[in-house]
């Protein structure tokens, strides 16, 4: 288990290991969902000598990291750090096989503080019902493109029931002039019950040569794009334009006022 804590809720998610394949990472960061195909298709990439990742979880990811990798997470809640370190169930930070290290704050504020530069940044932090939007603002990418080494790449989980942040970062990318792709994976049965969850991700580099390997081994397609639309910036967000139909129409529903009672 593991709680995360933001300004306006606390949400409690129920993450699995499975036992017979030890500790091998499911859900949203399974070998078959697209979190597992960027580290198969890019394993021993010298870009991944530098690993940057933005949101802790449970530690899932530092599955992936390989010998002579330099995996640095930065975390907002130290209750999320410690859950992490401690877990007899999940080992995934104490038996990652590259260095890993956690370093607690604000991770848009702690990649502007330090001047390290990653081959692969990670952004993990918008799965919540409360969006860190300052996180996805022109200013943001900015920040993480100074990040980047010159063919580096940025990877974004945007699993989230309620906004469609595809278009959110589809647009992002068209206005800073990078390549942006997105692959949705639905598990099937036989995936489902080796724990994998169905998952979205978008990923970003300067150059779409940078994101071949990623993009030939299939099931990627352009990151959708709202012609028109303003792009978010530090000060200007509009997190409506993006709900999903659903859960638009469940609003739009809910917001009908109350139909008027003839007086008796």
């Amino acid at each position: 288990m593991r709680v995360l804590r933001t300004i306006t809720l606390t949400v409690v998610w129920f993450f699995g290991v499975n036992a017979a394949r030890g500790q091998e990472p499911t859900k949203w960061y399974s070998k078959s969902g697209p979190a597992g195909q960027i580290f198969r298709v890019l394993k021993g990439d010298p870009r991944f000598k530098k690993v940057g990742v933005v949101g802790l979880g449970d530690g899932s990811l530092a599955a992936f990291s390989e010998v002579g990798q330099d995996w640095t997470f930065f975390e907002l809640d130290e209750e999320v750090k410690r859950r992490a370190e401690e877990s007899k169930d999940k080992r995934f930070l104490r038996d990652a096989k590259g260095k890993v290290r956690v370093i607690l704050g604000d991770g848009r504020q702690l990649l502007h503080e330090r001047k390290e530069k990653f081959g692969l940044l990670v952004l993990d932090a918008f799965c919540s019902d409360a969006i860190p939007v300052h996180l996805l603002t022109t200013d943001s990418v900015a920040l993480y493109r100074r990040r980047l080494a010159a063919d580096g790449i940025l990877a974004f989980h945007v699993s989230n029931k309620y906004v469609d942040l595809q278009l959110v970062l589809g647009n992002l990318a068209a206005e800073v002039k990078m390549a942006a792709c997105y692959r949705k994976h639905v598990p099937t049965e036989k995936e489902r019950k080796l724990g994998a969850a169905e998952s979205e991700w978008v990923v970003m580099a300067r150059k779409k040569e940078d994101l071949a390997p990623i993009l030939k081994s299939g099931d990627w397609q352009p990151a959708r794009t709202t012609p028109g639309a303003k792009v978010w910036t530090d000060d200007f967000s509009n997190i409506l334009e993006f709900l999903r139909k659903k859960v638009a129409c469940r609003c739009l529903v809910s917001s009908r006022p109350p139909r008027a009672v003839s007086p008796m």
